[in-house]
């Protein structure tokens, strides 16, 4: 073990240093870029589809790095930066969810002038060279960038594009966790495990049950973590149910909505379990002929 741990701190303190050189040597650069960049009145746009945690820094080092004669342009629909690493948590603990939406304003703060635009819209339609965008607006662009990423529902991703909205949203689902004493959440990838974890965790007495299709949690990885993960799971006390892709029984209630009340669940082996609130965790990568942006 101690030799894994040094491996471990070893390769990670490397990648550390090589990151931290490069942003160095980024930084340098943007200080002299500042200097030679000069707006022009009809730049060429680098358009950047989606604001997420790509899409902003690719917009961010657009800013630093476009010669003179072109302009990024960072299409998003939200106000607001969405911070989603903290979303699963922050939709259990209650007073936090304002942290998680940051102003967009720190991404061209040090860039010259006329080489950032932000527009707050959604795509429509993209041909070879324009963007529809649901305002009715139409940008032309010289290079386009689709920086989606996935599909995430609530507690993941909240639907509403305004942070207050965003955060009304949020405010939902703390309560519905807190007025829940038996919990499913359906899904063991991290959002899954997150969820489940952090809400066992802040309410030790509620009874929580994670569900995976698959029989290893958090699939994408080895099976020591999935290992851990168990170990860390019944420290809890949580139960989990791994193999199982259970069926909704209540018919008044969507079986498939991403959070449901009072729902009643059928397993394969034929028993049925009710619980108070269901959060489903499913990812999937956006489809960019169907979705918008």
């Amino acid at each position: 073990m101690l030799s894994e741990s040094l491996e471990f701190y070893g390769k990670g303190s490397r990648a550390m240093l090589s990151i931290g050189l490069a942003r160095v040597y980024q930084h340098i650069q943007a200080i002299g870029h500042r200097w030679l960049y000069q707006a022009t009145p009809s730049p060429k746009n680098v358009v950047v589809l989606g604001g997420s945690y790509a899409g902003i820094h690719l917009a961010q080092r657009l800013t630093e790095t476009l010669p003179t004669g072109y302009r990024a342009v960072l299409i998003k629909k939200n106000s607001h930066f969405n911070h989603l690493y903290v979303f699963p948590r922050f939709g259990v603990v209650p007073g936090m969810e304002q942290s998680a939406f940051i102003p967009c304003t720190g991404i061209a703060s040090h860039a010259p002038a006329g080489i950032f635009q932000h527009v707050q819209d959604s795509a429509t339609n993209v041909t070879g060279n324009t963007i529809e965008l649901a305002s009715g607006r139409s940008i032309n662009y010289e290079y386009l960038a689709i920086a989606t990423g996935s599909h995430q529902p609530p507690p993941a991703r909240m639907k509403s594009k305004d942070k207050e909205d965003a955060c009304a949203e949020m405010r939902v689902i703390q309560k519905q966790v807190q007025n829940a004493k038996r919990i499913a959440v359906i899904g063991g990838g991290p959002v899954g495990v997150q969820v489940a974890t952090d809400i066992k965790s802040f309410f030790p007495a509620k009874s929580v049950t994670l569900i995976h299709s698959r029989h290893q949690l958090l699939p994408n990885f080895g099976p020591r973590l999935h290992g851990h993960i168990l170990q860390s799971l019944d420290r809890l006390n949580i139960k989990s149910i791994l193999g199982e892709r259970p069926q909704s029984t209540t018919e008044a209630v969507d079986g498939t909505a991403p959070i449901s009340q009072e729902l009643s669940l059928r397993f394969k082996i034929g028993s049925e379990e009710i619980y108070d609130l269901v959060v489903r965790n499913p990812a999937k990568p956006r489809d960019l002929s169907t979705a918008l942006f």
